[in-house]
């Protein structure tokens, strides 16, 4: 026998199965990434990807204009940016096993004296042609970028005191050094500005 519905269920029915097909449709627009970032889940970070100037692009900077540039940046609606440290940048390198996270190569923020734990691991790997020590999804230049993880500096004479830093170079893998001049008349590399999701 069949059972009798009132012309309520019916039409709520009907509303149902027409309306949550577009409330999903909806809710799956609002989860989609914006293509100016990338999502690290596994280490919980937003990184940059834009390569746009116009929409807070990355480019060649000096280190001294690059301390401000992440904290400024207003970039798909987030203003919390900022440089990332040596540990965050290594969480990018990619098929160089030394210079990656777990890898041989012991410079990291916990250990940054460069006469304690630098190795010949931190040197990197052949030096690529296609940029292959970074996440395929990311864009923009190869090259060297800057963090903002201080290193101590060796005991090789210097003219000056000059703030030391770290660098990730992605055309080889290797982490390197680098004392900032005191003028921007030189030194010039790359930032990719990083926040936690």
């Amino acid at each position: 026998m069949l059972k009798k519905y009132s012309h309520k269920t019916i039409v709520f029915s009907l509303l149902f199965v027409l309306l949550v097909p577009l409330s999903c449709a909806e809710d799956s627009e609002e989860q989609e990434i914006d293509e100016r970032l990338w999502i690290d889940t596994a280490h919980k970070l937003m990184w940059q990807n834009s390569f746009d100037e116009e929409e807070g692009g990355y480019w060649v900077i000096s280190r001294k204009e690059s301390e401000g540039y992440c904290d400024e940046l207003e970039l798909a609606e987030y203003d919390d940016w900022r440089m990332p440290s040596l540990d965050e940048l290594k969480t990018l390198i990619r098929n160089c096993p030394a210079t990656e996270p777990e890898g041989e190569c012991e410079l990291s923020e916990t250990c940054a004296d460069w006469e304690t734990c630098y190795s010949d691991d931190c040197d990197g790997c052949v030096e690529s042609v296609d940029c292959t020590y970074r996440p395929v999804e990311l864009q923009g230049y190869c090259g060297r970028y800057y963090t903002d993880t201080q290193y101590v500096p060796n005991t090789l004479p210097s003219p000056h005191e000059m703030e030391a830093v770290f660098m990730v170079d992605f055309w080889t893998g290797e982490i390197l050094r680098y004392q900032v001049p005191e003028t921007d008349s030189f030194g010039s590399d790359y930032i990719r500005c990083v926040r936690d999701l």
